[in-house]
């Protein structure tokens, strides 16, 4: 895992319209948010969203934000719900995100 607080924005008024400014400080007061770190996604909106509402109210020191995790693949047999490579690889995912959230 990596901390990436990198993401693009529209100026206010101008949602969709012309370039979106990239940055990786904090979103401007007002602007719509066109892309984050992980890309263009609506959990990326959401979050955006949610952490202007948290910034707004002055809750700055608690944590906020949403992981991406990667897409667990297929067990090796279609009929199966799972395989060990998938159970193992459900796992590390697992074992990654409790070590990252515990720190918080």
């Amino acid at each position: 895992m990596f901390y990436n607080r990198s993401f693009c924005g529209w100026p206010v008024g101008t949602p969709g319209a012309g370039t979106p400014s990239c940055r990786t400080d904090e979103p401007t007061p007002g602007a719509a948010a066109a892309s984050g770190s992980g890309g263009d996604y609506l959990s990326n909106e959401s979050t955006y969203r949610a952490n202007r509402l948290r910034l707004g109210l002055g809750a700055g020191t608690t944590a906020g934000g949403h992981l991406h995790t990667p897409v667990l693949g297929q067990p090796v047999d279609p009929a199966a719900l799972t395989d060990p490579a998938f159970e193992q690889d459900r796992r590390a995912i697992a074992g990654q995100v409790v070590s990252l959230v515990s720190v918080i």
